[in-house]
């Protein structure tokens, strides 16, 4: 079987596809997790995409999590975004590589396989060939080992980043990372808890000028739909004390609040 968080398609099945091939698909500042309840034998994509012509994509600024346990002897793969194309006879690809922008993405796949069995099945990303950007993400794979990583380019698996930005050929994803974002709680159903410990920063990306609770990213961006980090479920522009007589004067302004419930001062 197969579960998916986002699935579409690209190309002429598009609404604003035209003969000149311009559809663009943007997808930003989702969080996206699977698999925590899942225990059967099933294939888990976060982000699957199916190809039809030569289109762009762009992906920016998605908390991509996979967790949970495959059962023993699962041959089932999960990817955190999956791209293919379409090879029906009745419909020719116009062009296999299109135009990708993957960026400032947060993948985190750390679904693992009971009874001990192969960890080889889980993967951040899957590419059919090189991508125009992929740069500023975040790839952890926990089932892979020491190194904590796994993606796939073509047919070729990449238990390394290193590897895998020589196979993407230089100057693509030269300024991404490879630990764990230390989600507060990856199984939650709670948004906020997808905001993350590590400091994972990227330059602030044109099309997505505000994250997932429509606060404002700085030119500092962070990785994934969530702006803020983790330390405070509170935003502050700007908190003043004064004396007024005998007494302390406090006000402050917030420019977001998550979560919240009331302030002790």
């Amino acid at each position: 079987s197969l579960f998916t968080g986002i699935k579409y398609e690209v190309g002429r099945f598009s609404t604003n596809y035209s003969t000149t091939n311009s559809a663009t698909t943007n997808i930003v500042n989702n969080i996206i997790s699977l698999g925590s309840n899942i225990s059967s034998n099933c294939a888990i994509y976060g982000i699957y995409e199916l190809q039809w012509d030569d289109v762009t994509t762009n992906i920016y600024h998605n908390t991509i999590n996979i967790n949970g346990t495959s059962p023993s002897g699962s041959t089932q793969k999960t990817y955190c975004v999956f791209k293919t194309l379409q090879t029906t006879n009745s419909v020719t690809a116009n062009n296999l590589n299109g135009t990708r922008n993957i960026r400032n993405n947060i993948f985190n796949n750390t679904r693992s396989i009971s009874g001990g069995a192969s960890n080889t099945i889980h993967y951040s990303l899957q590419l059919i060939s090189n991508a125009t950007t992929v740069d500023y993400n975040n790839h952890y794979v926990s089932s892979t080992g020491s190194g904590n990583f796994r993606a796939v380019l073509g047919t070729t698996d990449y238990t390394d980043i290193a590897s895998w930005r020589t196979a993407l050929t230089t100057s693509r994803e030269n300024n991404s990372s490879n630990v764990d974002p230390q989600f507060a709680h990856a199984a939650s159903s709670n948004a906020i808890d997808y905001d993350k410990d590590a400091p994972l920063n990227c330059p602030k990306e044109v099309a997505a000028p505000t994250d997932y609770f429509g606060a404002s990213r700085a030119s500092t961006a962070q990785m994934g739909a969530i702006e803020i980090q983790a330390a405070l479920p509170v935003s502050l522009i700007n908190f003043n004390v004064h004396c007024e007589h005998t007494k302390v004067d406090i006000s402050w302004v917030t420019a977001s609040e998550y979560n919240s419930n009331y302030f002790n001062v």
